[in-house]
């Protein structure tokens, strides 16, 4: 079983008296963000860190004779067209009142929004001049294109320098993007003196490629301080909010704040906390939070869109008094005080949406969601 304790939850398994918490209508992060084809392989930071974001999707499989829902990001498929320009339009958020190419061959797609988007902003173009081949695999010399295109107005590509590759010839249609992605490194050979730029990509190259440009966006970065208050006020208000049980003001920080991964997370463990804050079985369970050490922040990169934050010394004590019981399961009368001291330091990812910066997700998150703890592995 995973680990998604915290809280008064933990201090009601301690008690033995959790039945059944929520009505499980939250979404739960194990079925959107838990992929089961990625670990080990080469692009798995990549792969998570676009998943995390919500610019990857993946193939959801619902084991119905179990109720288990698996999560396959597919890393060594071939991408199709469609794919890669839907993950460019979610990337970049890429919006037009615009009507772009009327392709014949795009009419009640999947994708068809995000296929004239990006064709009426110039980043596509079709396979001929009416049709886009949706389904189609899309090579590495279509990528650099399109990258080359929806990068231009934040990445500067003269700055960088490009290798030259045997397999690449100056009468290549895509010789000058080939070049500009490869020079500020976003796309790279495939060995020391080929790019192969006729190959078709796989999913797990796209999701790199587009990772490395975002990283390397250059307009309008924001201010660091803007982004340490962001995470402290945001933390210290789950504290306060947590301590006074308002539920609401944990919801609503939660939307403020946090995207991707972060956002439901978070709002699955604030199902469970209303819960524990409404029912009256939970009353005589109480318990509070305080920050014990003295945080302190350190940004790490930042770029247009995402930013990378090192929080260190951010230790919290939970201090929880609940009823004791018997074997039974019968009150003695008791009342037992104790508490956790937990230190939640570790890296922030931010992505900037609508204008604001919120986190989508940190290292203790992830531990959380992603690992098993001691106790649990030897069950």
């Amino acid at each position: 079983m995973k680990k998604f304790i915290g809280g008064l939850l933990s201090a009601a398994i301690i008690a033995g008296s959790l039945a059944s918490p929520v009505n499980a209508e939250y979404k739960n992060p194990m079925d959107d963000y838990f992929p089961d084809d990625t670990w080990e392989h080469w692009a798995e930071g990549d792969m998570l860190d676009m998943l995390q974001s919500d610019i990857l999707r993946g193939q959801k499989v619902t084991d119905r004779k179990w109720g288990i829902t698996y999560l396959y990001l597919n890393p060594d498929n071939t991408i199709t067209r469609a794919e890669f320009v839907a993950m460019i339009v979610r990337a970049l958020e890429l919006e037009t009142t615009k009507q772009g190419i009327n392709f014949t061959d795009t009419a009640n797609h999947w994708a068809q929004n995000d296929i004239n988007t990006a064709s009426a902003l110039g980043v596509v173009s079709g396979k001929t001049a009416t049709t886009f081949d949706p389904n189609g695999k899309i090579t590495r010399a279509e990528i650099a294109s399109i990258l080359y295109r929806a990068f231009d107005p934040t990445v500067y590509f003269e700055n960088g320098t490009p290798k030259n590759f045997t397999d690449l010839p100056n009468t290549h249609w895509a010789y000058n993007h080939v070049r500009q992605v490869n020079g500020v490194k976003i796309i790279n050979g495939t060995t020391a003196t080929t790019v192969s730029p006729s190959k078709n990509a796989t999913r797990a190259e796209a999701t790199a490629m587009i990772r490395r440009a975002l990283s390397k966006e250059e307009l309008n970065k924001p201010n660091p301080q803007d982004l340490t208050t962001l995470i402290l006020e945001d933390e210290n208000g789950w504290i306060e909010a947590y301590n006074n049980r308002n539920a609401d003001t944990l919801d609503l920080l939660n939307d403020e704040n946090h995207f991707g991964l972060a956002l439901t997370y978070i709002g699955m463990e604030n199902e469970m906390y209303r819960w524990m804050f409404e029912d009256e079985d939970m009353k005589e369970y109480d318990d509070t939070y305080k920050i014990v050490g003295e945080p302190k922040l350190t940004v790490l990169s930042t770029s247009t869109r995402f930013a990378t934050v090192k929080v260190e010394n951010y230790v919290v004590e939970n201090t929880f008094e609940y009823p004791e019981t018997d074997e039974n399961d019968e009150p003695t009368g008791n009342i037992i005080t104790d508490s956790i001291v937990e230190d939640r330091s570790g890296v922030y990812n931010l992505v900037r949406r609508d204008g604001s910066w919120k986190v989508y997700t940190n290292d203790y998150i992830e531990k959380n969601l992603y690992y098993l703890d001691e106790e649990e592995e030897e069950l």
